[in-house]
């Protein structure tokens, strides 16, 4: 498994060999970036992936400067459930 940041697609993508099997999206715009969706198709769900795609756009986040905006509902979830993890995005 690998994550890619899909940056024109405004995406991160999970990768199993060449096959997508996950994405997390967001949309930038003044020191924020919104995170829009979180999908994980069902074989791979329960494994901590969609967990990875959030950590991937946490550490893009933290490198720009940015918060996260939290649209996603996994997301939201996420930052409920784990708030010192997100600390300074949030």
């Amino acid at each position: 498994m690998k994550i890619l940041h899909d940056v024109p697609g405004l995406r991160f993508v999970l990768m199993d060999g060449d096959r997508q099997i996950g994405e997390l999206e967001y949309r930038e715009g003044k020191g924020r970036i919104n995170a829009i969706r979180t999908f994980v198709e069902v074989p791979y769900r329960k494994h901590g992936f969609a967990t990875q795609l959030l950590d991937a756009l946490v550490w893009y986040a933290r490198s720009q400067g940015a918060k996260i905006v939290q649209v996603c509902s996994f997301v939201k979830e996420a930052f409920a459930r784990h708030p010192e993890r997100y600390q300074g995005v949030s």
